[in-house]
């Protein structure tokens, strides 16, 4: 009994191997990235957006809020109203996801009422998140920045 157990163990990893071979046999990876969105066996992959700026609104004094959230960026930043906002307005932060070992960014920024009533514009005032990286240039939807009154 003792040997039949041996041989089995060293069998395993034979077994294993030819497991690995079957399941890539298709050309595809075992441990494939879920965000890739890069060319096939480039390493390098387009800024993907997992949030998105959503429209805001600034109620008195207490300033709108948008946020963004991308991987595979190399620089992550805001543009309201076509023109890039200085970094000292913004909130960053880069971390890499437990789960799948992929560095994200992301970024806030508040928009005061002084900059909603100042800008004329007659699209209203918005702002669209860039990512950026050596692959290219994302630019996510335009959220628009309302004053609420109450």
């Amino acid at each position: 009994m003792m040997m039949h157990r041996s041989c089995l163990l060293h069998l395993f990893p034979l077994f294993l191997v030819s497991a690995i071979a079957m399941a890539t046999d298709d050309g595809g990876a075992l441990l494939e990235d879920p965000l890739a969105t890069g060319r096939p066996g480039s390493d390098s992959t387009a800024p993907l957006f997992l949030e998105e700026p959503e429209d805001a609104y600034v109620v008195k004094s207490k300033a709108g809020t948008l946020s963004c959230r991308a991987a595979h960026a190399l620089q992550l930043y805001f543009v309201c109203n076509g023109e890039a906002v200085r970094t000292k307005h913004h909130s960053a932060h880069e971390f890499v996801d437990p789960m799948t070992g992929i560095r994200q960014l992301e970024v806030k920024i508040d928009i005061s009422r002084n900059d909603v009533e100042e800008y004329f514009g007659l699209d209203g005032y918005g702002c669209e998140c860039i990512a950026w990286s050596s692959f290219g240039q994302v630019k996510s939807r335009r959220a628009k920045v309302i004053v609420a009154f109450s």
